[in-house]
């Protein structure tokens, strides 16, 4: 069974944090990074352009709000700020197992390094590592890194 955008953000959602919840930046970044650690796979991802933040994808936040309203995923807004958090319903944790299960071991694992990776670094840590390695998608940002 192939896995497609959708199915790989939740898995995303689902895998262990590191020292920062999982949030929409660190969200969109880590299956950024996920789309270029495989790149020449079979693997169907999200399509990203340079935005305020660097990479950014449109049908991602798209999937998020389906999730959400399937409820696979609950939305919890962090007061005094503009951020979300994500987290699986009981619903999206059953889901996740399933698909986890079917999922080629190497993605797994490389997006479970992604995982730990974007949910341990700060939020100016984080987009100093994506525009280091894609300084492409950090001619519109807003952070001045």
């Amino acid at each position: 069974m192939m896995l497609t955008c959708r199915d790989w953000l939740l898995v995303f959602v689902g895998l262990p944090e590191g020292r920062f919840r999982t949030d929409q930046l660190r969200t969109t970044k880590g299956m950024f990074l996920f789309a270029r650690k495989c790149g020449n796979s079979p693997i169907h991802t999200y399509d990203f352009e340079p935005y305020d933040y660097g990479p950014f994808s449109r049908e991602l936040y798209r999937d998020l709000d389906s999730l959400d309203r399937d409820g696979f995923i609950r939305r919890n807004e962090i007061p005094g700020s503009n951020r979300q958090v994500f987290e699986l319903t009981n619903k999206g944790s059953e889901t996740v197992a399933r698909l986890f299960e079917t999922a080629p071991v190497s993605e797994r694992e490389h997006l479970a390094t992604i995982k730990t990776r974007v949910t341990s670094l700060n939020f100016t840590d984080l987009l100093t590592a994506v525009y280091g390695e894609y300084p492409e998608y950090a001619g519109r940002s807003k952070a001045h890194i």
